[in-house]
């Protein structure tokens, strides 16, 4: 009719897990600047509301209260992505391989790898020792520590597995290094050590508290003293430093049966090869892949294990994941490694997108020949869907009917016998409202090529998408 005019477009409204991640992102970006206090008291809640660019509405839905918001803000910071320099940050393991591949001459002697494992700790510790002592980031997790005492019993259980598991991610590089430099260096652990872990979990303990300690006694902590070296010339050490080599001196031994020549091949051959992570339930199947990975020399197998539990709770560092498991496992495993090729036996469309939409980098399948399984290891920052899941809707191709969850109960229903009346009481909606959804859904299979003739065949496509399972 002349004079109307288009209705606005309606907005869309927002789901509640992305409410989240938008709110808790924004508070942390303003936090990264302000800094983060014990109490709630400095972060306005209206604030974060603005700048995550959600509905007022849509935040007090999750969080009826600030105190609730902060809560899981803090759990959320005290994950990976917060902690900030630890001991060790990157920039430090960067520089203790680098001084070890600078003095490779040393290595030919046990008092050259003696006098390098002393350099090595004396310059490196120092290094970190600073950066952490200037890092903004490192003191809010301290903050993020000392809101433990005011926390019942179960908000302190869910802040506890958050910061184990971010002290499991930032520890498990250095646990890495620590294995190398003992196979450069032609060390050993001493018993009862069985594992560099406990090693570095020590030697962590003592920067945190020297750096903790410095807040009060600068004067003592920053300290060097001369120490004489074993062939008798003089070392200037830090506190930090000299703690530290003490820590290591105390676990580690030489090793007799130390081979220059074998430990630096495989050494150079750990620094570039991809770091591959197995979790697959299937003995046969790890065994397998195994094999193919270690015919290849850019491949080098970190972890095997039969759940993604076992990865997440080691100190295992990798590039890449193979995971046969729980949809529900890639995200985290995502957040701690990366990159998670799902890695199944499963062609239907729904679970391999929720695979993608949980954070997989690609879907591998079972089925596919090992030199596929490999390209998808070294396929570093492409998307990579298997060959045979042409088709799938993986890649944007629109061949996959997006069904919304009131959808599927219709459908879940009327698969289990149930007619359009028994249904909508079922459900709590109206005969007149099932038939709605059964018309939109029959619209959803033609809006991608797709017809079906009765409710049965709606059943039937959303049981072979995956929805129904």
């Amino acid at each position: 009719m002349a004079g109307e005019q288009d209705p606005a477009p309606r907005r869309r409204r927002v789901p509640a897990h992305e409410v989240r991640d938008r709110m808790l992102a924004a508070a942390h970006r303003s936090l990264t600047d302000a800094g983060l206090a014990v109490s709630a008291d400095h972060l306005l809640f209206e604030d974060v509301i603005v700048a995550a660019g959600v509905s007022r509405s849509a935040a007090y839905r999750l969080w009826p209260s600030r105190e609730l918001f902060y809560r899981d803000l803090v759990i959320r910071l005290a994950g990976p992505d917060w902690a900030g320099d630890g001991p060790f940050d990157q920039e430090s393991i960067d520089l203790a391989e680098r001084l070890v591949t600078e003095r490779l001459g040393d290595l030919r002697t046990p008092n050259g790898r003696r006098r390098l494992l002393r350099d090595v700790v004396r310059t490196v510790v120092s290094h970190n020792f600073t950066a952490i002592r200037a890092s903004r980031a490192w003191h809010n997790v301290m903050a993020i520590q000392a809101t433990l005492v005011s926390m019942s019993s179960e908000e302190r259980s869910d802040l506890l597995e958050a910061l184990r598991t971010s002290d499991r991610q930032f520890t498990a590089p250095v646990v890495e290094l620590f294995r190398d430099l003992a196979l450069m260096l032609g060390l050993r652990l001493r018993p009862p050590y069985d594992d560099f872990g406990a090693v570095v979990v020590m030697g962590a303990a003592v920067l945190e508290g020297l750096t903790m300690r410095a807040l009060v006694n600068a004067e003592v902590i920053d300290r060097t003293v001369r120490v004489l070296a074993d062939d008798g010339t003089e070392e200037e050490w830090s506190i930090a430093a000299l703690a530290y080599f003490a820590v290591i001196d105390a676990a580690v031994e030489p090793d007799p049966a130390y081979d220059f020549d074998g430990a630096v091949a495989t050494y150079l051959g750990h620094v570039d090869a991809i770091r591959v992570a197995i979790a697959d339930p299937h003995e046969i199947v790890r065994a397998g892949l195994a094999d193919a990975i270690a015919r290849h020399d850019d491949l080098r197998l970190a972890a095997s294990v039969s759940t993604p539990e076992e990865l997440l709770e080691s100190y295992v560092e990798a590039d890449a994941v193979l995971l046969d498991g729980p949809i529900e496992a890639i995200r985290p495993l995502a957040q701690r490694f990366g990159r998670v090729l799902y890695f199944t036996s499963e062609s239907r469309p729904v679970p391999l997108r929720r695979a993608m939409a949980e954070g997989a980098s690609g879907v591998v399948r079972k089925s596919d020949p090992g030199a596929a399984v490999v390209d998808a290891l070294r396929s570093s920052g492409e998307t990579w869907i298997s060959a045979s899941l042409a088709g799938a809707g993986l890649d944007g191709d629109p061949g996959l009917a997006e069904l919304s969850p009131a959808q599927v109960a219709v459908l879940r229903a009327l698969a289990e016998g149930l007619d359009r009346a028994r249904t909508a009481r079922l459900l709590g909606i109206s005969e007149a409202t099932v038939m709605t959804y059964l018309h939109r859904i029959r619209e959803r299979f033609r809006s991608v090529g797709i017809e079906a003739n009765n409710t049965m065949d709606l059943v039937r496509l959303a049981r072979e998408q995956g929805d129904l399972d």
